[in-house]
């Protein structure tokens, strides 16, 4: 059992191109890529935006916007349409994701359009096994606008490949076998100019892992052990990280907590993740958390 759960970690060296390919990797295969990002707007109180796209291997589920924010009204906005490309030529939906080996621009016409540059290295971890599996991850800081308003923030580009026929969310190991009581993904930019960005995981019969980006460096850990604090929908408000014997936390952005959880088998929120006791001030940050749904 041990070696079922051990996950191999590092860096992920990558060209735009590697999207293309139909490959499989370790004897899995590409069941989806996510373009996701959290942005903050200028201001005080910035208010919080949160945007997903997902594309899916041919055969399987179709390409979707995900759309949520605190600002203006409660809730998430949907936006589908079958796409086999990360561009479209359909004028209602003036959808572009640019990939270079060192930047990103992601635009979805006037919902929104953001560029920026890549935090290295770009990172990926593996569960080994014929029902494993493996993601990939690239990190970028972004800065544009949402629904006209400026934003700061990050942009990531996620590639998840599984089993033949297995789902993400649905019967990907991790889900399927409730291995993790807390998965973050996470990026913060420093006001010394520092930026780093990861993924921390904890959970049952010793799985964990954590891998960090900093400074052009793939910083990898297997020990991770965690304490979690949910709300009473199961949402959670601030998790306590070992990593390493070093202390770190998330703790939730009030301005960020859905009001309504969104349906299935995980439960999110926003906020930071930073070390205990960091001196340094975030300017640019986001953390979204996944812990099993109650039931």
């Amino acid at each position: 059992m041990a070696d079922r759960l051990r996950v191999v970690a590092g860096r992920h060296d990558w060209a735009p191109q590697d999207l293309l390919d139909a490959t499989d990797r370790h004897g899995l295969f590409r069941e989806s890529t996510y373009v996701w990002s959290v942005f903050r707007t200028r201001s005080a109180e910035p208010d919080i935006y949160s945007a997903m796209r997902r594309f899916s291997a041919p055969g399987s589920w179709p390409a979707r916007l995900l759309i949520q924010s605190n600002a203006g009204r409660n809730g998430v906005a949907r936006h589908q349409v079958d796409l086999v490309a990360v561009r479209s030529d359909d004028s209602s939906l003036a959808l572009l994701v640019d990939l270079s080996p060192g930047s990103v621009r992601w635009s979805e016409g006037d919902l929104l359009d953001v560029t920026g540059s890549e935090v290295t290295p770009a990172l990926r971890w593996h569960l080994p096994g014929e029902d494993g599996m493996l993601y990939a991850s690239r990190i970028f800081r972004v800065t544009g606008h949402v629904v006209g308003r400026p934003v700061d923030g990050f942009v990531g580009v996620d590639e998840v490949y599984l089993a033949s026929g297995r789902h993400n969310y649905v019967d990907d190991p991790i889900t399927s076998g409730h291995l993790s009581d807390a998965w973050c993904t996470w990026a913060t930019a420093y006001d010394d100019g520092s930026v780093e960005a990861g993924h921390v995981a904890f959970g049952r019969n010793g799985f964990g892992f954590g891998i960090r980006a900093a400074d052009g460096v793939a910083h990898v850990t297997e020990s991770v052990a965690g304490v979690v604090e949910n709300d009473d929908r199961g949402v959670p408000r601030r998790i306590e990280f070992d990593v390493d014997g070093e202390s770190w936390e998330f703790v939730a952005d009030g301005r960020g907590l859905p009001i309504e959880p969104l349906p299935g088998p995980v439960r999110q929120a926003e906020g930071c993740f930073r070390r205990v006791g960091e001196t340094r001030t975030p300017v640019v940050w986001c953390a979204t958390p996944e812990v099993p749904a109650r039931g």
